[in-house]
């Protein structure tokens, strides 16, 4: 069962963009990560810093990168990191996304991260 489908959520005017990246970042679909961001730059960032949908968490923590991260998606956890996501940012766990990639067997993705 893919990540994004098994959790809970508080209500957010962000949320359907955040569940998009999410699911986006599980699958590796960089063309949508981007088509995602797109959409929500027409609309302009409100705090000027990381846009909402990237720095969304779950329930539990899980961010979009250490989705990314923990499927093997390279490319989509660079172009998260080009945009400003946290590397640092960790799971209820305390895991970030390098031990997402590494307790997947991700090498190059631990080490772009």
């Amino acid at each position: 069962i893919p990540y994004h489908t098994r959790m809970r959520f508080a209500s957010n005017a962000d949320l359907p963009l955040a569940m998009e990246m999410w699911s986006a970042s599980e699958r590796g679909d960089l063309g949508a990560v981007d088509d995602i961001m797109t959409r929500h730059h027409q609309h302009g960032c409100r705090d000027g810093g990381v846009p909402p949908q990237l720095a969304h968490r779950g329930i539990d923590g899980v961010t979009a990168l250490m989705l990314a991260a923990g499927s093997g998606h390279e490319a989509v956890a660079a172009h998260l990191l080009e945009k400003g996501v946290s590397v640092d940012a960790a799971d209820q766990d305390g895991d970030t996304a390098l031990i997402w990639a590494a307790m997947n067997g991700h090498a190059a993705v631990a080490t772009l991260l």
